[in-house]
C-alpha cells in the first residue's frame, strides 16, 4: 500500500534518534548485511522479510515522482532500478549510506565539511549512471506529467533534509508545518 501526501506524518523523516556515531568499517558490515538479505558472516541478523519491508515504498508524495520513502530509507527509482539512501548531517558534518541492491553495491561517505552534501550526491549520481545508464532526476520533476494542483494541496512537515520546495519554504518561514491549498490554478501557502 502506498500512502498519498495526506498520509500519517510518521512516514516522513521526522526527527528520531540523533547523533549516531560509527566507523567506516562498521558501516561496511552494516551495508553487507542489508545487501545480503539480512545475513552477515553466515548468520541471519535480520529476516529477509524485514529487509524487503524496509526497502518497499511506504509513502510517496506523488506516483509520478521517483523519490519515495521506505522504512528508514529514502528510495529513488528510475527505469525500475532502486537506489536506497539515508543521509546524516549536522553542523559541519555530512554523511550518507547508499545502497544499490540490484548490483549489491553499497557506498558510505563521511565529511567534516558542509560541502560534503554536494560531493556525496555527485558520487552517488555518478555510480547510479554507471550502473544503470541513466541519471537521477530532479526530485521535483514529474516526468512530463502535470499533477493537478488539488493533489499537491496538503500539510507539509519540515524534514531535516528537505527535498520538496514546500518543505524548504516551510523551513525558511521558521515553521515545521506549512499548509498548501489549491485555489483554481493558484497554490496558496498558509502557516
Amino acid at each position: 500500500e502506498i500512502y498519498t501526501q495526506k498520509a500519517d506524518p510518521r512516514y516522513t523523516n521526522l526527527m528520531g534518534v540523533t547523533g549516531f556515531k560509527t566507523t567506516a568499517d562498521d558501516m561496511t558490515h552494516f551495508m553487507m548485511m542489508y545487501l545480503n538479505d539480512g545475513i552477515y558472516k553466515g548468520k541471519q541478523i535480520l529476516k529477509k522479510e524485514t529487509i524487503d519491508n524496509a526497502f518497499r515504498t511506504h509513502f510517496t508524495y506523488d506516483d509520478n515522482i521517483s523519490r519515495q520513502q521506505g522504512l528508514g530509507w529514502r528510495i529513488e527509482i528510475k527505469g525500475g532500478k532502486k537506489m536506497l539512501y539515508h543521509y546524516g548531517d549536522d553542523t559541519g558534518v555530512e554523511s550518507s549510506l547508499v545502497l544499490f541492491p540490484e548490483s549489491k553495491i553499497g557506498l558510505f561517505t563521511a565529511f567534516n565539511n558542509p560541502v560534503g552534501f554536494d560531493v556525496k550526491t555527485e558520487i552517488q549520481d555518478i555510480i547510479y549512471k554507471e550502473l544503470y545508464g541513466t541519471v537521477i532526476e530532479n526530485p521535483e520533476e514529474l516526468n512530463g506529467v502535470i499533477t493537478p494542483l488539488k493533489k499537491i494541496a496538503a500539510s507539509y512537515f519540515y524534514m531535516n533534509d528537505s527535498h520538496t520546495t514546500f518543505e524548504k519554504i516551510g523551513f525558511l518561514l521558521g515553521d515545521r508545518k506549512i499548509n498548501v491549498k489549491a485555489d483554481g490554478d493558484t497554490l496558496i501557502l498558509d502557516k
